[in-house]
């Protein structure tokens, strides 16, 4: 099954290659073409750990149309080829989401805030991330042309509240949930909107 998976991310890679760059551009503003059309801007790949490996994660970096990676539950692949799947789609990758993988760790966070056109980073059921991981991120977004818009981070223990009231200061909106608190922060004009609310998926 992992080889179909591979051959079919390939045939989409193929595809991306065809398609016109200049029609993908980031913060959901796409024009749609039939260029565009050939090939993927998204992909969510969550507990198939049998059919992701290291070779398929590699093979994502070639489609030149992605824009939104959502991965969780992969238990086959290895922290050096996620930060290099990374590095490779550069500032292409817009959004990105990250459940339930212990390898996901600081230098994770650390290869995502080198993404100039990153603007939402949802983090869930990480261990292995710490507050140092997503200081990392923030500052490097920072001064990035696409500042980091939205953070959502949920069920992940070793992220704590300080963190997440210094990020507060660099980051428009952001989402905390933890085993102790929940609360959602957006900037407002005159300073900041803080309610407790479910978390939104």
């Amino acid at each position: 099954m992992s080889r179909l998976l591979l051959r079919l991310v390939t045939k989409y890679a193929q595809a991306s290659n065809t398609c016109d760059s200049s029609s993908i551009t980031s913060n959901n503003d796409t024009t749609t073409s039939s260029k565009t059309k050939a090939s993927l801007i998204g992909i969510k790949l969550r507990y198939c750990s049998e059919l992701v490996t290291d070779e398929v994660l590699l093979s994502l970096s070639s489609i030149k149309t992605m824009q939104d990676i959502h991965l969780g539950g992969l238990r086959n692949i290895s922290i050096n080829n996620m930060i290099q799947m990374f590095n490779i789609l550069g500032n292409q990758v817009t959004r990105v989401f990250l459940h339930d993988m212990d390898l996901v760790n600081d230098n994770v966070m650390a290869a995502l805030g080198d993404l100039d056109n990153l603007y939402l980073v949802k983090l869930e059921l990480l261990h292995t991330v710490t507050d140092q991981g997503i200081q990392t991120l923030v500052d490097k977004k920072t001064g990035a042309p696409q500042k980091l818009v939205i953070l959502e981070v949920t069920g992940c223990n070793l992220i704590t509240e300080n963190c997440i009231q210094y990020t507060r200061e660099k980051i428009k909106t952001i989402r905390f949930n933890s085993l102790y608190s929940e609360y959602y922060i957006t900037k407002a004009k005159k300073g900041y909107y803080v309610s407790r609310s479910p978390w939104y998926r």
